[in-house]
């Protein structure tokens, strides 16, 4: 193993991670069920697709990868806060029921956090 990151490895790895997530959005679903609200898979897959699309789109559309990870950073923010006005519809935070919205999904949170440390600005 080297000690750099490639652009091109660093892609690999995003679209590598948002594939994993896809193929274990069900078990991810099953662990929430246990102690959350039964959506982490679900939300996961649905929010790393987003992510991948904006990547696709934007290095489509010239960019290098650095401001790709940067669209693709933004679109993670905009998924995380459209996370806040949800109502819980299944598992331990359903029975919260209206007021489950309000509150920023940690999940959706992570992710943001991951791809924000993906760009120049996130990297030490």
């Amino acid at each position: 193993m080297t000690n750099s990151v490639t652009t091109a490895a660093l892609e690999t790895w995003i679209r590598a991670f948002a594939r994993l997530v896809a193929e274990n959005k069900d078990e991810l679903t099953q662990l929430d069920a246990a102690i959350g609200d039964a959506d982490h898979g679900a939300n996961m897959d649905r929010g790393l697709s987003a992510v991948v699309v904006t990547l696709d789109a934007a290095l489509a559309a010239g960019a290098d990868l650095e401001e790709a990870l940067q669209a693709a950073s933004r679109a993670a923010d905009e998924g995380c806060l459209a996370t806040i006005p949800l109502i819980a519809r299944k598992g331990r935070a359903s029975y919260l029921g209206e007021r489950s919205a309000g509150h920023q999904d940690p999940g959706a949170t992570t992710v943001t956090l991951l791809f924000r440390a993906a760009t120049p600005a996130g990297l030490p």
